[in-house]
C-alpha cells in the first residue's frame, strides 16, 4: 500500500512539474517582404506564450499604429510566427507596422 501511495505523489509530482505556465505573448521584430506599389508581406516571429489572436496594425502615421488606432490585418498563427500580406496601400508612403498577439493573460 505505501508503494502504491509513493507510485501515485511521484506520478501527481511529475504531472505537476512538467506544466507550463502560460504568459503574455513576447514577439519579435516584423519582418517584411515582397514589397509592391500596393502590398507588403509581413512575419513576426512569436518567442514565448501562446496566442488566441494576434496581426498586425499598419499606418502612415506613427503614433496611430503605437495608440493601436491604425488598420488592423489579423493574421494566422502558424505555431512559430505571425503572417499576413497587407494591400490597398498607397505608393510612394512610408508605413509603420506593429505586430499584435494576445492570450488570455493580455497583448
Amino acid at each position: 500500500m505505501k508503494k502504491l501511495i509513493y507510485m501515485l505523489f511521484v506520478g501527481m509530482l511529475a504531472t505537476l512539474t512538467s506544466c507550463e505556465q502560460d504568459v503574455v505573448p513576447v514577439l519579435g521584430a516584423v519582418e517584411t517582404s515582397d514589397i509592391t506599389a500596393s502590398t507588403i508581406n509581413c512575419r513576426c516571429e512569436v518567442a514565448e506564450g501562446s496566442i488566441d489572436a494576434c496581426g498586425f496594425y499598419y499606418s502612415t502615421s506613427k503614433s496611430r499604429v503605437s495608440t493601436k488606432k491604425a488598420d488592423k490585418m489579423e493574421g494566422p498563427f502558424d505555431g512559430t510566427a505571425i503572417e499576413a500580406q497587407l494591400s490597398k496601400l498607397q505608393p510612394n508612403k512610408m508605413y509603420y507596422i506593429m505586430a499584435y498577439g494576445m492570450n488570455e493573460l493580455g497583448e
